[in-house]
């Protein structure tokens, strides 16, 4: 009995992935909460697996997906690119690994190494799975951007957004022609809005 109090305690802290805003916002002006950008990813698991005949373990890709943000429901979600502009990957990095100790608390040790294993896997990024889920990541994120590119950016984030899955999804080659259909959608985007469509803009960064 001891064991299901902690896990619906447990429940109850994570459920603040349904209130952590992203730096994103949706369509209709909102923001994103974390837990919607992770649905949209396990979905898009689902379905590529499938239809790309991905030879890997679903069940653990799965189990990736829904913990791989565990961490934001007790920091925040921080915008790539200001990641990217200002070097504060060091705190994210510092801020996940204490709300990852806090959770510890929480759980049964049994229980949380199995949530805590499949974060550090999707944070090391060495396995089919998570170098697939990591690539997912990304462009769930991109698919976003395809949809409210016009309210929500600027210039700033031309060059970064256009190249910004090309990393992972080059570890995960597997998932280059889903890939080249977002970039194909993102350059109708640009020229919907008057950005210029670089050459090299096509391309896959390794």
């Amino acid at each position: 009995m001891d064991n299901l109090i902690k896990i619906f305690d447990f429940i109850q802290v994570v459920w603040n992935l349904k209130n952590t805003y992203r730096w994103c916002k949706t369509g209709d002006w909102r923001q994103e909460s974390t837990a919607e950008h992770t649905w949209r990813l396990a979905m898009m698991a689902i379905l590529l697996v499938r239809e790309l005949k991905l030879d890997i373990d679903v069940e653990k890709a799965l189990k990736i997906a829904i913990v791989h943000d565990i961490a934001e429901s007790l920091t925040w979600d921080i915008d790539a690119a200001e990641i990217h502009k200002n070097w504060w990957q060091e705190q994210k990095n510092r801020n996940e690994t204490e709300a990852m100790n806090s959770l510890m608390q929480m759980l049964p040790i049994e229980l949380w190494k199995e949530i805590f294993d499949l974060w550090i896997e999707y944070e090391m990024h060495e396995t089919q799975e998570s170098k697939f889920i990591k690539a997912l990541d990304k462009l769930e994120t991109h698919t976003w951007v395809i949809e409210t590119w016009h309210e929500s950016f600027d210039d700033s984030h031309v060059d970064f957004t256009v190249h910004y899955c090309d990393k992972c999804v080059s570890e995960f080659p597997a998932l280059i022609p889903y890939y080249r259909i977002l970039k194909w959608k993102l350059k109708e985007e640009y020229a919907k809005w008057w950005f210029e469509w670089k050459e090299g803009y096509d391309d896959i960064r390794e």
